[in-house]
């Protein structure tokens, strides 16, 4: 992309998002507490030029009355360049209406729950990202310089607004559309409770134990990315750099790039992971394809090997021994279960189940913090007496079907 293209796609994704400016002026500035003050992550976001952040502000424009092209102009006549970038950006306008970023995918996530969510505080250290300095000589610069702000908690957390939880929304809906397969869709609901808890949906937390939305380590990325290593699972990201979806637009650059030269997870290198743009959109897309890695690599196979195969028709066992895939104790710990409980169509399912949580810290740890995003919901405390003693989920609250279908 050229820099004058770049530049032109910036200044009409600014275009688009000053008509939303005047309809949420009145509306609270920040969703997740008493965090006016720390605005970092917002100013990082309204500056992205990336595709996923473009993708997102055109399909406010498409849900829009009006279509037609942006009113902007610039009137100082002192500047030609502006008036060049303005006629261009006109000019760009048909393109940009044919791109594969619009109308917004088919929403799986329920957003009362989403904020609910990114009220919570999970601690380590936080980081929002920044343009370096220097860009003149770079046509498409990228968000490269990571600045600390502290833990993503209550004190130093940043705000998050209306519009960034829209965003998240957004990005969370396009990458299931794009990464979840016709013949066997994704459980929505098994990905919001493991985004829930590994971050809370705060895509800024970095650390050695992972990075990112989904907190990524560099075994699970290799496993996607790594065609030398072995990656098993190099072929979903081939998908995605190849698919003509419209929801897979924000991420084919990104699997491009990953699968010639996947980025260092190193804190000289945070923004390629947690940057609101690409960093979000590529923790997204890899943990989302992990997911769906172990779920058709090694949970399904080798349910299928048990019995008489019935199992990996189960949703909820294929749900829970993926979940422990992708705790601390890996696939490893899920192979193990099965052998323990001896697991096969004889078993009683729903005990089995009841006691999987038991066996698993990773299994008790996502549903504890789904609780707790449930007592924000419901306006409790997390961790007072009303919120762990009182507070009693619905079965169906429990599943997660009201967060995510």
């Amino acid at each position: 992309m050229s820099r004058a293209i770049y530049f032109a796609f910036t200044y009409i994704s600014i275009c688009l998002w000053g008509a939303l400016a005047a309809a949420q002026a009145n509306a609270p500035v920040c969703l997740n507490g008493n965090l006016d003050q720390n605005q970092k992550l917002i100013e990082s976001f309204e500056q992205s030029g990336d595709p996923l952040v473009l993708a997102f502000k055109s399909s406010l424009k498409g849900q829009s009355q009006d279509n037609a092209a942006c009113a902007c102009t610039i009137s100082s006549p002192a500047s030609n360049q502006f008036n060049q970038l303005d006629s261009l950006a006109q000019a760009l306008t048909p393109q940009i209406a044919k791109m594969n970023i619009s109308p917004p995918p088919p929403s799986k996530f329920n957003r009362e729950c989403l904020v609910a969510a990114m009220k919570r505080h999970p601690g380590q250290a936080g980081y929002t990202c920044e343009y370096p300095k220097k860009t003149t000589k770079n046509e498409n610069p990228k968000q490269t310089t990571a600045i600390k702000y502290g833990k993503a908690d209550e004190k130093n957390g940043q705000c998050v607004t209306n519009q960034y939880v829209d965003y998240m929304k957004f990005a969370l809906d396009s990458a299931y559309d794009c990464i979840s397969p016709s013949n066997g869709p994704l459980d929505a609901r098994s990905l919001f409770k493991k985004f829930n808890n590994e971050t809370g949906f705060n895509n800024t937390v970095a650390w050695k134990g992972g990075i990112g939305l989904g907190q990524l380590t560099t075994l699970a990325v290799r496993e996607l990315t790594d065609k030398q290593g072995g990656g098993n699972c190099t072929d979903i990201i081939k998908e995605i750099a190849s698919s003509d979806k419209k929801s897979c637009a924000p991420f084919k650059h990104i699997a491009q790039k990953d699968l010639k030269n996947m980025p260092v997870i190193s804190p000289k290198n945070y923004c390629a992971w947690v940057s609101p743009g690409d960093g979000l959109a590529r923790t997204l897309m890899l943990s989302t394809a992990y997911n769906r890695c172990v779920r058709d690599r090694y949970i399904i196979p080798a349910l299928k090997g048990r019995g008489d195969g019935e199992l990996a028709k189960n949703q909820d066992v294929v749900n829970i021994l993926t979940t422990i895939s992708y705790g601390r104790g890996s696939i490893k710990e899920a192979f193990k279960l099965m052998q323990k409980f001896r697991l096969n169509n004889a078993n009683d399912i729903k005990k089995v189940m009841a006691s999987l949580p038991e066996e698993s810290p990773y299994v008790r740890e996502t549903n504890n913090k789904f609780h707790e995003m449930y007592c924000i919901k419901k306006n409790l405390i997390p961790g007072s007496k009303e919120c762990d003693k009182k507070m009693k989920l619905t079965p169906e609250e429990e599943s997660g079907a009201l967060c995510a279908q």
